[in-house]
């Protein structure tokens, strides 16, 4: 269920619920938590018939996302790049309404697999995760699967998106011999 309640005095108990993009909450009268529980999913499940098709799937979604979005010229042109290159092969032909952490978290691997930079899993995951908000302020999901999928406090990230790149140490030796090349330089453009 998706929700929350708190009893607020006895025989009273507040309702928070997600809809349309919004938070709702409503203060009832019931005689249990129980029965609260049974008032909030009527109202959850009354809410979660959404509006967009039932069969919209995220590869029919994409470029009505992408022609919708107000971004630069570039940015869009990037997002696009991402879109033809990762989301529409792999993910496209799932339906928005079945989209899952699960499925999500399974085209990461496999983008893994096939040797995808770690820079451009994190391009995925940014683009992805704005076309899914769209979809769920445009009431076509309930909610967003890449919602699951944020790393929380403590925890490891829940998208496998590589390794981080390996820092390597400059040797002293090379250190000194910047520097001094910087110094000349500084010297040849002050002459």
């Amino acid at each position: 269920m998706t929700g929350h309640i708190r009893q607020r005095s006895p025989g009273s108990f507040e309702l928070r619920w997600r809809a349309g993009g919004k938070i709702r909450t409503e203060t009832i009268r019931a005689n249990s938590q129980r029965q609260a529980e049974r008032e909030l999913a009527k109202r959850v499940a009354a809410n979660t018939a959404l509006q967009g098709p039932a069969r919209l799937t995220l590869g029919e979604y994409l470029p009505e996302w992408l022609a919708g979005l107000d971004v630069k010229p570039l940015t869009r042109q990037h997002y696009a790049s991402v879109v033809r290159t990762f989301l529409d092969p792999d993910l496209g032909h799932c339906r928005l309404r079945d989209l899952n952490a699960s499925t999500i978290r399974s085209a990461f691997v496999k983008w893994l697999d096939r040797g995808a930079a770690r820079s451009s899993l994190g391009q995925v995951k940014v683009v992805l995760q704005s076309c899914l908000r769209s979809a769920f302020l445009d009431d076509l999901i309930a909610v967003s699967p890449m919602d699951r999928l944020r790393a929380r406090k403590g925890q490891k990230n829940p998208l496998p998106i590589g390794p981080s790149p390996k820092a390597k140490p400059v040797p002293p030796g090379k250190i000194a011999e910047l520097l001094a090349e910087e110094e000349s330089l500084t010297k040849s453009r002050s002459s």
